[in-house]
């Protein structure tokens, strides 16, 4: 066996950092297809074209540079050997068949290290594929069983979200059932639809005051259904933060 020459240790080297940030790209890639918002679907997109896709022909043109190398160093030999052949065609013909043995001996090494070169080029591809169907697998579970979770939250807990300005843009079975409105009566209107009027304004002042600063509240808050029944609920408010932190 002859040693990897510093050339291609460097493209090796180059090559195994391309996988480094590929991979977990990949990963981030098939995280992100899983779900339906268009905006990370958009970011998906935008990991694949430009850092997967680029990284993967940054492999395989360090690949080609490998094969470039082994090549010129075929042909030097073949040229070593042309030269060899020239100066001793005086000499005896068994000379010249020893030069020949030599010179497929040594491009029989060459082929070989070409080949440990696309093995593990090849082992690389091999194990980021497997890895994203293993990853994918894993995200199929995980994501049924989060649709379970979801699915009992939104039966026996009592859930809403709003917007910025207080409109309820989520209901769930449970908070419909308490408050006896339909998911179609709460979406699109304000959330004090359901405020009762024992409850003092200052309240509401407070709590709206806490969660503009970005932070959580909690307390007990008397509601009315829509048959003028009253219910207590033990509220924890927790204000959503976008990139820009700002409060959607």
């Amino acid at each position: 066996n002859l040693d990897i020459s510093e050339e291609e240790e460097k493209i090796l080297k180059i090559n195994d950092s391309i996988v480094t940030i590929i991979l977990p790209a990949q990963r981030r890639v098939v995280n992100l297809a899983m779900s339906d918002d268009e905006v990370k679907l958009e970011q998906a997109r935008k990991i694949l074209y430009e850092v997967v896709l680029p990284g993967q022909g940054r492999m395989i043109e360090s690949f080609g540079k490998m094969i470039a190398i082994e090549q010129r160093r075929i042909s030097e030999l073949d040229k070593v050997a042309s030269q060899l052949v020239a100066s001793i065609r005086w000499n005896s013909s068994v000379l010249i068949g020893t030069v020949m043995v030599a010179v497929i001996f040594l491009a029989f090494i060459v082929i070989g290290r070409i080949r440990k070169i696309q093995y593990k080029l090849i082992n690389s591809y091999e194990f980021m594929e497997q890895e994203v169907i293993k990853r994918t697998s894993e995200l199929s579970i995980t994501r049924d069983e989060m649709q379970g979770y979801i699915d009992i939250v939104d039966k026996y807990v009592i859930t809403s979200h709003t917007n910025s300005k207080g409109i309820i843009t989520y209901a769930s079975d449970a908070f419909c059932r308490i408050s006896k409105y339909s998911e179609a009566e709460l979406l699109g209107h304000p959330h004090n639809l359901v405020r009762h009027p024992d409850m003092p304004k200052s309240l509401y002042v407070d709590m709206w005051s806490t969660i503009r600063q970005g932070k959580p509240w909690r307390g007990e808050i008397k509601n009315r259904a829509k048959d003028g029944s009253s219910y207590w609920v033990d509220v924890n408010i927790e204000p959503e933060i976008n990139e820009n932190k700002e409060i959607t």
